[in-house]
């Protein structure tokens, strides 16, 4: 036992570029990939077992928060913040957990603002969400409304939705409050009594909107009804509220999700609303009714049939597509509405060689096949192709930015895209990276050039140190504030010193 306390804390024993301290990941397992290949799996089962029965958090003193934030020389485009009671909330709080996690946060850089501030002030938002849509979904001949979108809306070749402990509920959490969620835990549902005034339903709401979600499905999954009111959503209807019937082991239509959803926002004067598809769930290797109902307009492709049912239930959600921009173009709605797609994950259920297959081998090289459209449209606007590498953490204050909205970006541990400081790297569950130089694997600590013929391009050992402990730092500071829920606290501290 002695021996093998050595091997935790021996320096020559911890991998190269690990971010994490063997004996912490051995007290706490959250990263599963980095454990298992630090520990192997037996080992793993067995600490893994042992926290879920005795639950614990890694000794605050293994946490390293941010140095005290530099003096920021001010300019036309800086965001001025008053942080005189955050200070005192701080000089006062005598919780360590939270007057550390408040050191982290407000020590964060504040974004300037930038040529995409306020393009889309005082313009509606429809924000959707699309079940298991990956690259496949946009081709122009199956799916020409998606298409139509990408081509004319500001759309992203490398945005990531990294598959975690239950994808659809956490990605969606993830986009609207903009943390990490913990990566052991259906985070949603273990925590959807959190408070997230920071969270985009509450922001539109503050500026004057209706702040609605609507989902095709019963909360059989998730339990939407608490996470979306909790984050602000003055109204959350699902498939028994639509009066969407729900026959057993089938998915129900996303063109009825837009027909019986829209009514009760479109009049608005104006409104902010998520939209979570469902029609393109897995299975797709068995018929069901919208696997089957579009099935001829695919059946002399050289696929697979369990792609060709794929693709019939997206051609469904592009269906619906077709039925919201023609029924925003009816109510006089489509030029002050902006539409933001983007999917919750791949479809994994088809499986890597089949996406492969039609994507092209790219597609399955490092941790591509996450890889899933984020489209940004609006008719007055010229549509545009970015190639930075983004990912779903970035969502909420990059929204916030371009509606120009009252926030603090310092709350959103994601960043602005369209931010020219910002890193533009997407971030994966395990720690993984990949940027416009390479792929670093926390797997199996190794780091992939994009061209490995140049090799003037990449990044130094310390280099790639520094990355990892930024991004562990953001991943752990995620997690500690949504299991001491965080943002609720703060908002009432300074709620109580406004009072007095």
């Amino acid at each position: 036992m002695f021996i093998y306390y050595l091997s935790l804390i021996a320096p020559f024993m911890q991998s190269r570029y690990q971010f994490e301290k063997n004996i912490d990941l051995f007290r706490n397992p959250d990263n599963q990939s980095v454990a298992v290949d630090q520990f192997g799996v037996t080992m793993f089962f067995i600490i893994d077992l042992n926290s879920f029965i005795f639950p614990s958090e890694a000794p605050i003193e293994h946490i390293v928060i941010n140095p005290p934030k530099e003096t920021i020389v001010e300019t036309d485009d800086s965001r001025i913040i008053d942080d005189s009671i955050w200070e005192a909330i701080i000089e006062n709080e005598k919780n360590t957990r939270l007057k550390q996690i408040n050191s982290y946060f407000i020590n964060r850089r504040i974004t300037e603002r930038n040529e995409y501030t306020g393009l889309f002030k005082d313009k509606n938002l429809i924000l959707i969400m699309m079940e298991s849509i990956s690259l496949l979904g946009i081709n122009e001949e199956y799916f020409p409304n998606l298409y139509k979108l990408w081509n004319e809306g500001i759309s992203f070749n490398n945005f990531y939705s990294p598959r975690n402990s239950c994808p659809t509920g956490n990605n969606e959490m993830t986009a609207l409050v903009g943390l990490y969620t913990i990566n052991n835990s259906c985070t949603a549902n273990t925590y959807r009594k959190n408070i997230y005034p920071q969270a985009l339903f509450n922001k539109f709401k503050e500026s004057g909107y209706y702040a609605s979600s609507y989902h095709n499905y019963v909360d059989q999954y998730y339990y939407r009804n608490d996470i979306h009111l909790n984050s602000g959503s003055q109204k959350y209807y699902n498939a028994q509220a639509l009066k969407i019937k729900v026959i057993n082991k089938h998915w129900p239509s996303d063109v009825e999700l837009f027909e019986k959803g829209l009514p009760n926002f479109i009049n608005e004067d104006r409104f902010m609303s998520l939209m979570t598809t469902v029609t393109a769930h897995a299975p797709y290797n068995v018929g069901s009714i919208y696997g089957n109902k579009n099935f001829d307009l695919f059946k002399d492709l050289n696929i697979t049939n369990s792609l060709k049912r794929y693709y019939s239930k997206v051609y469904e959600l592009d269906q619906g597509i077709k039925y919201l921009l023609e029924e925003l173009e009816r109510t006089n709605k489509l030029d002050d509405t902006v539409i933001i797609l983007f999917g919750d994950h791949q479809p994994y259920s088809l499986g890597v060689k089949q996406q492969v297959d039609v994507l092209g081998e790219e597609a399955g090289k490092n941790k591509n096949i996450e890889k899933t459209p984020l489209i940004i449209y609006n008719s007055q606007i010229q549509g545009k192709i970015i190639d930075d590498y983004v990912s779903i953490i970035d969502l909420a204050p990059t929204i916030l930015n371009l509606f120009d909205l009252d926030y603090d970006p310092r709350y959103y541990v994601g960043e602005d895209i369209f931010d020219p400081n910002s890193e533009k790297r997407a971030i994966f569950t395990d720690g993984s990276w990949q940027d416009e130089v390479g792929f670093f694997n926390a797997s199996n600590d190794n780091f992939i050039l994009n061209d490995p013929d140049n090799e003037d391009v990449g990044y130094s050992d310390e280099e790639i140190i520094e990355i990892n402990t930024v991004i562990n730092l953001k991943q752990k500071m995620s997690n500690l504030a949504i299991k001491s829920n965080y943002f609720y606290h703060l908002e009432q501290a300074r709620k109580k010193y406004i009072n007095n």
